[in-house]
């Protein structure tokens, strides 16, 4: 167990202690939310929403803005941005296990791979002929491993991770359960009306330091690879389509969808249930809410929207029957505009 004082917090937060500091002895050695924080845990607040539960807290020390310091009836440590800081500090508390050397007896490694040690394979992973995985990384139970995949140093592939051949993945990856790379895109051209499969031949590749939600997948390209950016950070049930590129640090929210080929810059946001069309160009530092639908290409950096917010059900049917009616309207306009 990591165990933290005041001082050490305030510096990996860089936040700041009233002086004197209000319990000098004081340690942390666990987290919480507001409400439910007590004796040796640290919580944070960034909303007015959460006055109440910050007004109520019984937590030992709280990361919070210096205007707020007067609400908080315990220790508390200021910095510009509290959600920020306790970011910091979670990593700080909770680091990841140390990784020994361990190859389950219930794992099957072709002879020709290369593992650097330490990796940790376990039960139930296949990793197949061809493969280098470098110095720190875990293979949880039931992955899979295709032939020449290369894997970086500290990379974390929780259970049933599926990587297939020409996937080339940087150091310090996380992979959550049940992510595909390499898959086959959706590629097929028509013939007398039947479907013939595009064969895909590229491959995947992965930058460093970024993150892959559950049962998120990312197609290999069909001639070209598609590459996924350093620092990006990708949801649960993502897909990402065939010779996609994703600039460095942009970030993907859960269920959103990714057409073949489409090209997001860096620092890019896309909201949840989101789609970006196939060939479109997104600049970088886009960002696109939630639900909303890419169909042209983003020149410039900002915020974009699409569809219409909820409404009760009978305004939502006039306002349909009327959109339907606006192209009429406006010919009937410019008519009389002419005349």
């Amino acid at each position: 167990m990591v165990s933290l004082t005041l001082g050490q917090i305030a510096e990996i937060a860089n936040a700041r202690i009233p002086d004197p500091p209000p319990v000098p002895d004081l340690c942390i050695d666990h987290a919480a939310s507001l409400s439910a924080a007590g004796p040796g845990s640290i919580s944070f607040y960034s909303h007015a929403r959460h006055r109440a539960e910050l007004q109520r807290t019984r937590a030992s020390a709280v990361l919070l803005r210096e205007s707020d310091r007067d609400h908080c009836p315990v220790p508390s440590l200021s910095c510009e941005d509290p959600y920020l800081g306790m970011a910091r500090v979670l990593q700080a508390l909770y680091p990841p296990p140390e990784v020994t050397h361990a190859i389950h007896p219930g794992a099957v490694v072709d002879d020709s791979a290369q593992l650097e040690a330490p990796v940790r394979v376990d039960f139930g992973c296949v990793v197949g002929a061809n493969v280098r995985i470098g110095a720190g990384s875990v293979l949880g139970p039931h992955c899979v491993i295709g032939e020449g995949v290369t894997l970086g140093e500290g990379c974390v592939l929780h259970a049933r991770v599926a990587l297939h051949e020409g996937v080339r993945v940087g150091d310090r990856v996380e992979f959550w359960p049940g992510v595909v790379v390499g898959s086959d895109g959706f590629g097929y051209a028509q013939e007398d009306r039947r479907w013939v499969k595009l064969t895909h031949r590229g491959g995947v590749r992965i930058g460093d330091d970024c993150e892959i939600g559950a049962n998120s997948t990312i197609d290999r390209g069909m001639l070209d690879d598609t590459v996924i950016g350093c620092g990006v950070k990708i949801d649960n049930q993502v897909q990402i389509a065939h010779n996609v590129q994703i600039g460095d640090h942009s970030a993907i929210a859960g269920n959103a969808g990714i057409a073949g080929s489409a090209r997001i810059g860096r620092y890019c946001q896309i909201g949840g249930a989101a789609g970006v069309q196939g060939h479109v160009e997104l600049a970088d530092g886009v960002i696109i809410t939630g639900m909303s639908k890419a169909n042209q290409t983003l020149i410039r950096a900002g915020a974009y929207s699409s569809g219409t917010s909820i409404q009760e059900n009978a305004d939502w049917l006039r306002n349909v029957a009327r959109f339907k009616q606006l192209d009429r309207i406006i010919r009937a306009l410019k008519e009389g505009d002419k005349s």
